[in-house]
């Protein structure tokens, strides 16, 4: 019941951002010139009673059926919000109730997934850390609340702005034109992670951290970010990529690979900026601060950079072997070095 309650208000959260997107663009291909006929369907439509308020209050309407509809617009609400007054100490212990950690089964190691982990992370201590983020995450509420529906407009808005050139072009042009760049838009999904995974609701808990028989603390900042990578930015890599390729061809798929390679050094770097010496899941989220937004954002900026030396690159003849080439050493520079840095005197 917790997870539906949550999945719920993501949901509300992503359909009124993408029903904000769509129902504007699509007065563009609706016929607006209808009369309105009365229909009994229409006393359980809201939308309809302040419609109809509206049009009783501004233009005169006074038909029987429109009253009785803007009657429903002021006296509905009223209730509710009586009945809502007068259940809130019920509604309160059954929050209360919800927020407790519930003992959920113990569920089978997918050995598929496992082997996967150890494909990217064959240190055993990362790889403890990494499934410990994963958990993490995934039983977070507040973490989820304030994640999940930026992760979702992720998915999103690249077909917004495609949206936006088929209305000016056609489908073909698109095809043909340099719209796949627009795949950068996935890497948002990794600062808008990195920077709330400092933050926990059971921050008390992060004694372990120094109880923990862990030498190299590195590997706590290797298995976050692999982790933020594999929770959040491989499901829209895999969802997104082959929808690229079918949309504009296999032409793409280099800039596709050099995508994912700027992800890799991306994610890295945004962990340092981002988290810096914080150690993941230690503070509570009273304290996030306004700053730490500014950061994000500024981190988000650094996508646009990426892209503009992409789109030079491409330019070039083996423009993009190339810039592969660089973006590869560089990966391994910083999850080599960049990390250690950070941990120095800790």
């Amino acid at each position: 019941m917790k997870n539906a309650i949550n999945f719920m208000q993501i949901a509300l959260t992503l359909g009124i951002f993408i029903g904000y997107q769509l129902v504007a663009r699509s007065f563009q291909f609706t016929n607006l010139d209808w009369t309105f006929t009365p229909a009994w369907w229409q006393l359980f439509t809201p939308p309809v009673w302040f419609g109809a308020l509206h049009e009783a209050l501004l233009t005169g309407e006074r038909s029987l059926f429109v009253l009785v509809l803007a009657a429903f617009a002021v006296v509905v609400p009223v209730i509710a919000m009586i009945l809502y007054v007068k259940m809130i100490p019920a509604f309160e212990s059954s929050l209360h109730k919800l927020s407790t950690v519930e003992q959920g089964k113990e569920k089978r190691t997918n050995r598929l997934k496992q082997a996967f982990l150890r494909f990217i992370a064959p240190n055993q201590a990362e790889r403890n850390f990494m499934n410990f983020s994963f958990a993490m995450m995934k039983s977070e509420r507040e973490f989820k609340l304030k994640v999940y529906p930026q992760v979702g407009f992720t998915f999103v808005i690249p077909f917004l702005f495609m949206f936006t050139n088929i209305e000016n072009g056609s489908f073909e042009a698109l095809r043909e034109g340099s719209s796949y760049y627009l795949f950068y838009f996935t890497l948002l999904v990794i600062p808008t992670v990195l920077s709330m995974v400092k933050y926990s609701g059971a921050y008390k808990g992060s004694w372990i951290y120094a109880a923990m028989p862990l030498k190299d603390r590195v590997l706590i900042d290797r298995g976050l970010t692999k982790s933020v990578l594999v929770m959040f930015y491989l499901p829209a890599m895999l969802i997104l990529g082959p929808v690229f390729i079918w949309i504009f061809s296999g032409r793409i798929w280099l800039d596709l690979v050099v995508i994912i390679a700027t992800a890799l050094l991306y994610a890295a770097l945004c962990t340092l900026v981002l988290n810096g010496k914080n150690l993941p899941f230690s503070q509570p989220f009273s304290v996030a601060q306004h700053q730490e937004g500014i950061k994000a954002f500024m981190m988000m900026l650094v996508i646009g950079g990426f892209c503009l030396i992409h789109v030079l690159f491409n330019n070039w003849t083996f423009g993009l072997e190339i810039y592969l080439g660089i973006l590869l050493v560089a990966i391994l520079i910083v999850w080599t070095l960049g990390f250690r840095r950070i941990r120095v005197g800790q």
